[in-house]
């Protein structure tokens, strides 16, 4: 501003800068900014250019307090008389009155007033003044851009889009540097009838562009053109009608509360049209609703249905974020982001496109290096796209550790995982038809680099068409080896691969091109260590020497891990896809290092290891479907051989007894579960020396048959190829169990448990309807009627009892294979013993039964037809007793059934 300007400069000057902003009504803040007028008598002190008009801060208002302190107080008369009635605020005319009274109270004129007036520089700010930094003052120190004027400060002060968008017509906009609102206000045309031209404008569509422009930010969800109904939908929030909230939201945006109608009315008229009874109210009592607004207000209905259907839609009040120059002027970017960022797709090395599959988030892409590979190998000719890449899978699992997992593992978890592979058959592959198999082989590695990335594998070493994989945990390294079959599967092989038998197409698409074997352990390594040469990390240990033992007892597409690491993923099964679980038994595996001794050596040594098969969904076998005295219904899938391992110690799913007719056996163990509730610690003791014993005689009764399907908290299922085996198995437990040493803890419980737990067993023989592995742990799941009425038979049976359940439910022929002699019960006669031991003729115990048994023996007793709970057709039981030495046996009540049929 210049030395001398009119009196209506400077009021414009001294208004308040908010007014700048799409206001038509400029006027004073009594308060501060007239006392700080007739208080300032020196003119505006501006920067180095003495035409630069006054900063935003310069033209605020000053509160009450400030111009206390100041003591530059207005008298309170000129107050009174200029200030009209709840009003804090003056206009122009109201100034020049004021002027006026001022002249009066000094006893001068008001030509003089208005000299001092025209003389005011501005706001004179006071501050303290800054000592000199030349770095700072000295502009001839500056460089770069600062030597041109310094960088393109964007955008300031606190208008909306629409106020930014505006152009004065006397004036030009510098794109991100707006002219400063006052210089525009002053390079206004002459202000007289401009003043009068915005003071006689309307108040009220000034004060709705204002709050519509500066106060909110608009969200409209509907066209221009729009109608009342469009207005009710907009926010209703997807609903068919309006709640109260709502409704005053609406009345709040549309701007029909005021000082006449309020929130309370608003709220009054929302309650007499709600249905009485509800919340919300539909679009009719809507229209009713304004219709009572308007009458409220005193104004035509049309006018507050016009308001409703010009709304924007719902208003929602924000705060603009203040600007960021190096965020918001994008002319400061440098380097790759002043392209538009960097490509997150795009990867110059392997390693970056490994850590590229750790965004779980990202819709994961075939990598540019897969792509090329297959497009060299693809029968369509080289330099072409194949029709069938490897397909997109879904995304990986969240992850919480994503970070470390861009990393390679340093194997400091049990989690730590390791995975080799190695194709099937690739020796007569190679010698087959070279040329196709380094064509099959470069698909084959592509395909399992692609995978990899994905899933955070780390590639450890690769030999020949062999890798070595190690992962930060377990459910990582399943996946891939899923994945993996299943993108092997999918890749266009050449047909000279496909043409033989160990890379030939199965008719139900379970098998296709290379055939390649995945063993997984899990465990800490010994050591971890860099290669010199390669620069890669190296593991060794027993856990990588067991998992390529594994690895070796595999078959071409077969995955197969150790149960410590299955039960690692154990609740993650759904999140792999729901594969099918196979346990395949306990084996004894030799390999390198597999022991400590051995690991140090660098000799073969042994271990052993419960093993596990894992199947994709989709290549399964539906073992429920088969029957193996039917050949024509197997319904195809990927089903292996047995494994080739040193020995195998316990039977797997398919050792599992099998055939027309089974033997299923249930041994409850009484007052487990109130056991497990009252005393973990105790329970856990107790239940894991009753397991340890029962499985070790599970191994050796009869011959051999006996299978464990399941067991919880002392309650087991088992299998056996027929009832002579049960029930040499019933007598070697229920014989041995009071001989344990059971804790003292448990003796000590009540009588019940003084001799340690006991059991109840049941077992019959019968055929089954489907039998297939259970889909959380892999072993022999069997389904039918007999799996229900053997459970029957189990829990009529009494503690230390044995019910067998059928007519003959063993072949007299067979009996000689029971352990001990075999005791009968004369007919009941006077004067003659109860029990007298009576070994039968022709029946010798083997000489290991005699010398661990001696002279106990057993019988068999019908006890006659009973009716069982869920069970229409009655069930004959015989109970298996043991005698002692002196022939005594327990005697035990009725069997707890519904009651006897008949004997």
């Amino acid at each position: 501003m210049t030395k001398t300007h009119s009196v209506a400069d400077v009021f414009r000057c001294r208004t308040d800068i908010s007014k700048w902003h799409g206001s038509s009504e400029l006027s004073l803040n009594v308060r501060s900014p007239v006392r700080k007028l007739l208080a300032s008598q020196k003119p505006y002190r501006g920067t180095d250019d003495e035409h630069s008009p006054p900063s935003v801060s310069a033209c605020s208002n000053y509160s009450s307090e400030t111009a206390r302190s100041r003591r530059r107080a207005m008298p309170s008369p000129i107050a009174k008389l200029i200030l009209m009635k709840g009003n804090r605020r003056i206009g122009l005319e109201q100034f020049d009155a004021a002027l006026e009274l001022i002249a009066k109270q000094k006893n001068t004129t008001l030509e003089d007033v208005w000299s001092h007036v025209r003389c005011c520089g501005g706001p004179v700010l006071t501050s303290t003044k800054a000592e000199t930094v030349r770095f700072y003052d000295d502009k001839s120190t500056y460089t770069g851009t600062h030597k041109e004027g310094g960088p393109d400060p964007g955008r300031k002060g606190r208008g909306t889009l629409s106020t930014w968008s505006s152009t004065s017509p006397t004036s030009s906009t510098v794109p991100n540097s707006p002219r400063d609102p006052f210089e525009t206000v002053m390079s206004l045309p002459a202000l007289g009838s401009t003043m009068s031209t915005i003071l006689d404008s309307d108040k009220r569509i000034a004060g709705r562009a204002g709050s519509l422009s500066e106060k909110k930010i608009a969200q409209q969800l509907r066209g221009k053109d729009g109608t009342v109904e469009d207005t009710f939908r907009a926010y209703c929030a997807n609903k068919p009608d309006l709640d109260g909230k709502s409704f005053v939201k609406l009345c709040k945006d549309c701007e029909i509360v005021d000082n006449i109608f309020t929130q309370i009315d608003v709220d009054l008229v929302f309650a007499k049209v709600v249905t009485k009874g509800h919340r919300r109210i539909t679009l009719h009592q809507f229209e009713v609703a304004l219709g009572m607004i308007a009458q409220k207000k005193g104004v035509d209905e049309d006018y507050i249905f016009r308001r409703v259907a010009e709304s924007e839609g719902v208003l929602h009040a924000g705060t603009q974020a203040d600007y960021v120059r190096f965020f918001d002027d994008k002319s400061t970017y440098t380097g790759t982001h002043l392209y538009g960022g960097p490509d997150s797709t795009t990867r110059s090395s392997f390693d970056q496109l490994w850590s590229s599959g750790l965004r779980p988030d990202e819709e994961d892409r075939l990598p540019d290096m897969v792509v090329t590979k297959i497009a060299e190998i693809s029968p369509t000719g080289a330099g072409t796209r194949p029709e069938r890449p490897v397909s997109q899978k879904a995304p990986p699992r969240q992850r919480l550790a994503i970070t470390a997992k861009s990393k390679p593992p340093q194997g400091k978890t049990d989690d730590f995982t390791m995975v080799f592979t190695d194709v099937q058959g690739s020796t007569s592959l190679w010698e087959a038809n070279p040329r196709a198999m380094e064509l099959a082989l470069r698909l084959h590695d592509a395909t399992i680099r692609q995978v990899l990335a994905k899933h955070s594998g780390y590639e450890v070493t690769t030999e020949g068409d062999a890798f070595q994989i190690a992962f930060h945990d377990t459910c990582d390294a399943v996946a891939f080896c899923l994945d993996t079959q299943a993108e092997l599967l999918r890749c266009d092989w050449p047909a000279a691969t496909l043409s033989h038998p160990d890379a030939a197409a199965a008719s139900d698409d379970a098998w296709r091109g290379l055939r390649v074997r995945m063993g997984l352990h899990s465990g800490r390594p010994a050591s971890v260590t860099k290669h010199e040469v390669t620069g890669r990390w190296r593991y060794a240990g027993p856990s990588v020497a067991m998992a390529k033992a594994i690895e070796g007892v595999c078959h071409g597409g077969q995955i197969i891990l150790s149960a410590s690491s299955f039960y690692l993923i154990d609740g993650l099964l759904t999140v792999l896809g729901s594969p099918q679980v196979v346990d395949l038994g306990e084996h004894i595996l030799e390999g390198h290092g597999l022991t400590e001794d051995a690991s140090r050596t660098g000799c073969a040594g042994r271990a052993k290891v419960q093993l596990i098969q894992l199947v994709a969904h989709e290549q399964a076998h539906a073992y429920s479907c088969e029957d193996s005295a039917d050949a024509s219904t197997f319904t195809g899938g990927r089903v292996f051989p047995p494994i080739d391992s040193e020995q195998q110690i316990l039977p797997g799913f398919v050792e599992s007894p099998a055939g027309p007719s089974i033997t299923l056996c249930f041994v409850f163990t009484q007052g487990a579960r109130e056991l497990v509730a009252t005393d973990p610690m105790l329970a856990s003791q107790s239940l894991g020396l009753l397991r340890g014993y029962l499985r070790e005689v599970l191994r050796n009764a009869g011959d051999g048959s006996g299978y464990e399907c399941q067991e919880d908290e002392g309650a087991f299922m088992l299998a056996f190829a027929n009832m002579v085996d049960a029930a040499v198995f019933s007598i070697l437990l229920q014989r041995k169990l009071p001989h344990l040493p059971w804790p003292d803890g448990l003796k000590q419980r009540g009588p019940t448990t003084a001799r340690g737990l006991r059991v109840s067993i049941g077992a019959l023989s019968g055929g089954y309807t489907s039998r297939r592995p259970h889909a959380s742990t892999g072993r022999a799941d069997y389904f039918g009627t007999i799996v229900n009425r053997t459970a029957r038979i189990a829990a009529a049976a009494h503690p230390g009892q044995v019910l067998l359940g059928g007519d003959t439910p063993i072949d007299p022929s067979a009996t000689g294979r029971l352990p001990g002699l075999q005791w009968q019960q004369p007919p009941k006669l006077p004067g003659y013993p109860q029990m007298i031991p009576q070994p039968t003729p022709g029946v010798q115990p083997t000489p290991v039964q005699q010398q661990n048994l001696g002279n106990m023996g057993w019988s068999l007793q019908r006890l006659g037809a009973y009716a069982l709970k869920g069970i229409d057709s009655p069930i004959v039981l015989t109970e298996l007793r043991l005698f002692d030495e002196g022939g005594n046996f327990e005697s035990f009540p009725e069997p707890k059934t519904k009651g006897r049929v008949s004997a």
